[in-house]
Order: structure tokens, then C-alpha cells, then sequence
């Protein structure tokens, strides 16, 4: 049974926590007036919607990131500052490199120069959903030592893919040094 202190301090605890939620919430709505308003940010936010810079992050997707110098000017406030990109633009920031960082979400990944064998073609997500083998035979891989494939058919399996599955992703090529590019699929006219 709990000790009428006990009860006492409790109610002291959550009226104290009830009162700094409630100053974080204002706090949070201040911030995001002043962040709202800041040209050079909202113009930092435009480039790194826009960048073409790729890496993959600490689960294997794609993230795009953008070098912001102007990041140390929200240091103080890095909670606030967090929030708000999380909530408006769905970015991160990685502090240590000064970078916005910007999820890709669902992706197609290309992997034709693994050093495993079993692990090249095209995945999405842990399941891969196109084989390197329907694009390059296993006798045209023996006997391919300049490690070329037939990159119209394997564009040509990936547009088939998206249009059997309705679902349209963006299409990045992962290299052996975990170099991540971006990758056009239609065909060129």
C-alpha cells in the first residue's frame, strides 16, 4: 500500500511534468513560426526536397542528403528544430556532417556487381523480385569478363515489374562500395 508521501509526491511529479508539456508544446509552436519564417532555411529546405545525392542509411533504404551549412544555427534548439523537420518536410539531420537527410521511402534497389553472385539483381526490400540470371545467363556471366549486362532488359523487367504491381518506386543502383545512384528505367527517345 502506497504511503500518503508517496501520493504526495506523485501528484507533485505529474503536475510538474503536466507543466513542462505543456511549455514544450508552446514552445514547439513558437519554434515553428520562427522556422516557418526563415527564408534561408525554407531555402535550404527547397534544395535538400531536390537533392540528388544518395546514401544509404542505417536500415539499407535510400536517403538522399544535401550539406547545409546552415544547420549550426540550430543548435540550441536541436529538439525543436528535429520535430519540426520531422513533422514538415519528414527529414532528419545528421549533425556530425551537417546534412539534411531525406528518406527515398519504397525503393527498387539494383544490385548487378556484388561480390556475391546469389545476391545480384533487383530488390525490394529484403525480397528480391528480379533475378540477375532474367537479365544476364549464367553462361554469358561465365564467359563475361568485362562484368557487362543487358541493361535495356533489365529496365524492360523492371518497368513490367512496377506496371504488374501498380506500384511505381524509385529505382536506385547500389555498388559493390555501397555507392548508391539513381536510375532512369523508361526507355529513351
Amino acid at each position: 500500500m502506497k504511503t500518503q508521501q508517496i501520493e504526495e509526491l506523485n501528484q507533485a511529479l505529474e503536475s510538474t511534468m503536466g507543466n513542462v508539456g505543456a511549455i514544450k508544446l508552446k514552445l514547439q509552436k513558437e519554434y515553428n513560426k520562427y522556422f516557418d519564417s526563415n527564408q534561408e532555411l525554407q531555402k535550404v529546405l527547397a534544395n535538400a526536397e531536390s537533392a540528388t545525392e544518395y546514401q544509404l542509411d542505417e536500415m539499407g533504404e535510400i536517403e538522399s542528403w544535401f550539406r547545409a551549412n546552415i544547420l549550426e544555427d540550430f543548435s540550441d534548439c536541436r529538439e525543436y528544430f528535429e520535430n519540426y523537420l520531422s513533422e514538415t518536410n519528414c527529414m532528419r539531420v545528421d549533425w556530425v556532417n551537417s546534412c539534411l537527410l531525406n528518406s527515398q521511402g519504397d525503393s527498387l534497389i539494383i544490385q548487378d556487381d556484388c561480390r556475391h553472385r546469389r545476391d545480384n539483381g533487383v530488390w525490394f526490400g529484403h525480397k528480391q523480385v528480379i533475378s540477375q540470371s532474367d537479365y544476364w545467363s549464367e553462361e554469358e556471366y561465365l564467359n563475361n569478363t568485362s562484368g557487362e549486362i543487358d541493361t535495356e532488359k533489365r529496365n524492360q523487367l523492371i518497368e513490367q515489374y512496377m506496371e504488374k504491381t501498380g506500384y511505381f518506386l524509385g529505382v536506385f543502383r547500389v555498388d559493390r562500395n555501397g555507392n548508391v545512384f539513381l536510375v532512369n528505367t523508361q526507355k529513351k527517345d
